[in-house]
């Protein structure tokens, strides 16, 4: 298994922002990119989803695509985490801890 992580990186067409109420630029929920077609399995235009870490290229890449074809600008980015050992209490130094945590209380 990879210790590689993707995420995209996307910009949406002009056409489909929208100014909110409060000013912010936000996807207008009305826009249809000309190369939807409506059918019975998805009957509604919906953006996916673009703030996902995925654990393989190919993964990445088939959303990147995707969004491509609703006119997006996606760049795929590539992370290689550092994994450092999560620090557990010891059945001793949970203990140390409680204790010390009993004298700060009233």
């Amino acid at each position: 298994m990879s210790n590689v992580l993707y995420r995209l990186a996307v910009t949406f067409p002009p056409a489909a922002l929208a100014v909110n109420q409060w000013g912010e630029t936000v996807l207008d929920p009305e826009w249809v990119p000309d190369t939807f077609v409506p059918d019975d399995v998805i009957p509604k235009f919906y953006w996916p989803k673009t703030d996902r870490l995925y654990r393989s290229r190919s993964a990445a890449t088939d959303r990147a695509k995707l969004l491509r074809y609703y006119g997006c600008t996606v760049t795929i980015l590539r992370a290689d985490p550092v994994w450092t050992p999560y620090r557990t209490l010891t059945p001793e130094l949970h203990l140390l801890t409680a204790q010390a945590c009993a004298r700060t209380q009233p």
